[in-house]
This record gives C-alpha cells, structure tokens and sequence, in this order.
C-alpha cells in the first residue's frame, strides 16, 4: 500500500483556493431524507454542518474574527482535513460507477469531522475572550467545510441552504 502524506494546512488552503471546483465530478443525484431532523439521518447531519459552517463564518465577520493561516493542532482539525482530502476521490468513484452511495458516505463523514471540530475547537471567542490565531485558523476551517459541503450538496441534486 502506498501512503502519502499531505500537509492538513495545505488540504484546507486548496478548497478555499479551489472553491465551487473542488472535488467536482458528475455524481449520479440522490434523495435524503429531510426528516427526522436527528442526527441519525445522515442528510440532516450533512446540510447541519454546511448551515454552522456558514453562520460561523458570518458571525465571526460581525465579531471581528478574521479567517487566518489554518494551523491543525487538535485531533479533530486534523480528522477533518483527512476527510477534506478524501473527497476529491470519492467523488470521481461515484462518477466513475455511477453510484452516488460512497460519496454519500464521504460527505457524511466529512460533515461528522466538522461537527466535532464545531463543538471541540471553536471559531468563535467566548465571553470577554479576545479572538486570536486560533479563531482565525477555525474560521478558515469553517470556510473549507461550507465550501466542500456545499459543492457536495450541489452534485448529489441539492441546493446548500445556510439556514434548516
């Protein structure tokens, strides 16, 4: 088996960088359910983190917080620049078989990744905290997750929408 290793920086700088044409592939579409609105239904889950992923960064504009260098520290920042990397891969097998399921799936993770990035490293400064390099490098995480998010929505037929 062959690994490469890839700086996580530079995972999440090429998606900014990339943008709508990151991991872009002619994915066969695919229905999710918009109900139960549970973390058990993978499409909620998905369209949950493209909607934080987007106030997150509209709030940090209106507190200030600038976006920064990405500097993956935690396991969680780490976990989801490798599943920003997959994607790309996942996307082209989907073409390639023309089955929507392992993107489905990729997306699921990705969305799972950001979820706990969200909840474990925030972007945003709490209380009388001043935002620093950390803030700033988790609101570019927050860019790279809405950006990847939102054109895996856009391939499997839906539109990303910032608000359930």
């Amino acid at each position: 088996m062959l690994v490469i290793t890839v700086d996580p920086a530079r995972v999440v700088t090429g998606v900014i960088n990339e943008g709508t044409a990151f991991g872009r592939a002619d994915v066969p579409h695919m229905d999710w359910d918009d109900r139960p609105r549970t973390w058990r239904n993978p499409g909620f889950v998905v369209r949950y983190a493209y909607a934080r992923a987007a106030w997150t960064e509209r709030w940090a504009g209106e507190m200030g917080v600038p976006a920064g260098e990405p500097h993956i520290e935690a396991e969680a920042e780490r976990c989801f620049a490798e599943r920003l990397a997959d994607l790309p891969g996942r996307a082209a097998q989907a073409e390639r078989e023309q089955d929507p399921r392992p993107f489905a799936f990729c997306l699921e993770r990705l969305a799972a990744a950001y979820h706990d990035v969200h909840e474990h490293c925030p972007a945003l400064p709490k209380g009388d905290e001043k935002p620093g390099a950390a803030h700033a490098s988790r609101v570019t995480l927050a860019r790279a997750a809405r950006v990847a998010l939102g054109n895996g929505l856009t391939m499997v037929g839906e539109t990303p929408r910032e608000r359930i």
